[in-house]
């Protein structure tokens, strides 16, 4: 089928906050790991018009000039150079310069961000500051394209002592594919692992969007710890660990779209390898 394009009018982000539990920071392990750059992602393969998920706000230590850290949602098409929509969250040293939004941040550093990149590669982005009350908390993720063909919509719904709901728009007037082949959900920390350097945290709700504009669960991958992971929708890492909890896979009844479990620690036990919340 031939992909059309539409003219992006207003991409929209929706900041809502709802009361959430915070948990308390866990005492690190002895020994500390030098490390570059650690990675993780997961790919779900197949026409989509949107992704949503729920993943908790992690706080890992930021010490040195070039230590950086982000987690987010990345719709893509076939076609590498296309358009894209990206949301997510990232954290810098106090002071450093964002490579998002290139934001000085002060305090807070940690920050929701989204970007549209059109079909002639001009990007537009923003970011925006997560309450400290946020931090380990659940926050909804939510990016999509407007059934109506009004442009692009990227929802943040976060945890917070107070309701709040922030909305920006912009009037673009560019370019956007309102569909797209693949999802990716990533992470990646550079700076030094020491101890339970990423807490456990878990990603859940998995969910694309069809054609009609609804939400569906994601239910392709499947398996357990002792078999491995089969299908469209298994995990890969590369220092950060990933992976969907048995019984929760995707693929299991009941699993409303799957429970991944990540974390980044200095060693790791027999499963479960997190410990979540700490």
């Amino acid at each position: 089928m031939k992909k059309r394009l539409i003219t992006l009018l207003i991409p929209l982000l929706l900041l809502s906050v709802a009361i959430l539990p915070q948990t308390a920071q866990a005492k690190p392990l002895a020994r500390a790991i030098p490390l570059t750059l650690a990675t993780a992602q997961d790919v779900f393969n197949g026409t989509t018009y949107g992704a949503m998920n729920v993943m908790n706000i992690s706080d890992p230590a930021v010490v040195n000039a070039d230590d950086y850290y982000h987690k987010r949602i990345l719709l893509t098409d076939n076609d590498p150079s296309g358009p894209s929509m990206e949301i997510g969250f990232q954290k810098v040293l106090p002071g450093k310069t964002d490579p998002i939004c290139q934001k000085t941040w002060s305090s807070p550093y940690l920050s929701y961000y989204w970007i549209l990149e059109d079909a002639e590669n001009v990007q537009f982005k923003d970011c925006y500051p997560i309450n400290s009350a946020e931090i380990n908390t659940d926050t909804r993720f939510r990016e999509y394209t407007d059934p109506n063909g009004n442009g692009v919509f990227n929802w943040f719904n976060a945890s917070d002592n107070y309701n709040k709901t922030v909305t920006v728009t912009n009037q673009i007037g560019q370019l956007i594919d309102p569909e797209y082949s693949t999802i990716t959900y990533a992470e990646t920390y550079n700076g030094t692992v020491s101890g339970h350097t990423i807490w456990g945290t878990t990603i859940t709700q998995n969910n694309w969007m069809d054609g009609n504009h609804n939400w569906n669960y994601q239910t392709d991958a499947s398996g357990n710890h002792l078999s491995g992971c089969i299908g469209n929708g298994c995990p890969t890492t590369g220092g950060i660990e990933w992976y969907w909890e048995d019984g929760k896979y995707p693929h299991d009844t009941g699993s409303t779209g799957g429970t991944m479990d990540n974390c980044l620690y200095a060693s790791y036990g027999p499963y479960p390898y997190c410990t979540i919340g700490s």
